[in-house]
């Protein structure tokens, strides 16, 4: 006799077909391996915010830096140049956290200004105002000037116009002027100060009071180096000192960087060359080498004009003069390989602009433009001999001679 359980069936459980039960473990298997499948497979520094992998790849720097490289997440990541529409900048922050931490010095990092103030304001009590004036100027253009940018960075390839705008009118300077820089502000203010001691030990003696204790302890100016001897600091002395012009700091001229003296040129590098040398006074010191550069394979699938281009030359160029025998040249060589009319038409228009910028000067201000009849004489093109004949003065016996006539 069994037993009953109040609340249970009585009736027999059919149990499953064997098609049924195979079901049942298909499926169980199949939710079993979408979890497996959809485990988290991705590195550590794809799992962290946006923010940090940022803060990681500022620390670290550009050198040897490949990490947007590591695939196609960090590579979309770091497009930081690149906008996806007209307002939204996503790399705005990062550029201007790697321009701060790399790129950006401080011209003070050797002085302290506050201290400096406050030691003249100790040592007008015994002496009069005029022996600080100058001391005070320079201190003021130093703290008007303490930051400033290497211009490495525009040799970078995220380097584009939009960014020079980013950059704004901070100075730039090549990395060994802002080494010096440095130096010299240090060694200025020392060989001031030494200057105001001498003054104040050559006092009769009852107006010293206690100021000779003063004058012969150390000098707390930022490293606290203020007694080592002038001359000991190498590439600075006490004739640097004596001709080094406080009022030549904020406006001094920098060399474009090695990027902009050759290919590739696009209409953003030249907007860029134009940006540095309006707001950030970049000047070309060897500017043949440019224009060379830039007519060399110039042709109709160039991403610039040389009318641009041009306009361009004549802000950046020191002296505002951009011609040469080598540019001359180059111009000649490019019309000579392009056949499209309306680049032939440019190259005319530049040519005819550099012969007279060239011959428009005195001879003993220019160079030989012996390299110029050799090419002729070598290229034997009647447009172009002409072209210098109506501009040239007459060639001496020699150079008639090598051209036949």
């Amino acid at each position: 006799m069994g037993f009953i359980q109040a609340g249970r069936s009585l009736k027999r459980k059919k149990v499953g077909t064997s098609t049924e039960n195979s079901k049942k473990i298909a499926k169980v298997q199949s939710i079993a391996s979408k979890n497996l499948t959809s485990i988290d497979d991705r590195s550590i520094l794809e799992k962290l915010p946006g923010e940090i992998v940022y803060r990681v790849f500022t620390l670290v720097g550009l050198n040897g830096n490949s990490l947007h490289m590591t695939n196609r997440y960090f590579n979309r990541m770091f497009q930081f140049s690149k906008t996806s529409d007209g307002n939204n900048w996503p790399g705005f922050g990062l550029i201007e956290e790697i321009i701060r931490v790399h790129y950006t010095f401080d011209l003070n990092s050797k002085i302290d200004i506050n201290a400096s103030f406050r030691k003249i304001q100790k040592y007008k009590k015994k002496l009069s105002e005029e022996n600080f004036l100058e001391l005070e100027h320079a201190l003021k253009v130093f703290e008007d000037n303490q930051f400033v940018l290497s211009s490495d960075i525009f040799n970078r390839r995220f380097m584009n116009s939009r960014v020079v705008e980013l950059i704004g009118s901070r100075k730039a300077l090549e990395p060994e002027k802002i080494a010096r820089e440095i130096l010299q502000r240090s060694q200025y203010i020392k060989h001031q100060f030494k200057g105001l001691i001498e003054k104040i030990r050559n006092q009769p003696e009852s107006e010293l009071d206690r100021l000779v204790a003063v004058a012969d302890t150390r000098f707390e100016l930022g490293n606290e180096e203020e007694n080592e001897d002038l001359d000991a600091t190498p590439g600075v002395s006490s004739e640097d000192m004596n001709s080094y012009k406080i009022s030549n700091v904020p406006s001094v001229i920098s060399d474009f960087p090695e990027r902009f003296y050759k290919g590739p040129w696009t209409s953003d590098k030249i907007s860029m060359m134009n940006q540095m040398g309006k707001v950030l006074n970049f000047r070309y010191k060897d500017l043949d080498r440019a224009v060379v550069s830039a007519l060399e394979g110039y042709n109709d699938k160039s991403q610039y004009k040389v009318s641009e281009f041009v306009l361009v030359m004549e802000q950046v160029s020191i002296s505002g003069n951009y011609s040469s025998v080598e540019s001359i040249v180059a111009t000649f060589r490019a019309l000579d390989r392009n056949e499209n009319a309306l680049i032939k038409s440019e190259l005319r228009q530049l040519v005819r602009r550099l012969l007279l910028m060239y011959y428009g000067v005195e001879p003993n201000e220019r160079s030989s433009d012996a390299e110029l009849w050799v090419y002729l004489a070598e290229d034997r093109n009647v447009t172009h001999l002409n072209e210098v004949m109506e501009v040239a003065p007459t060639p001496d016996v020699n150079t008639l001679r090598l051209l036949g006539l």
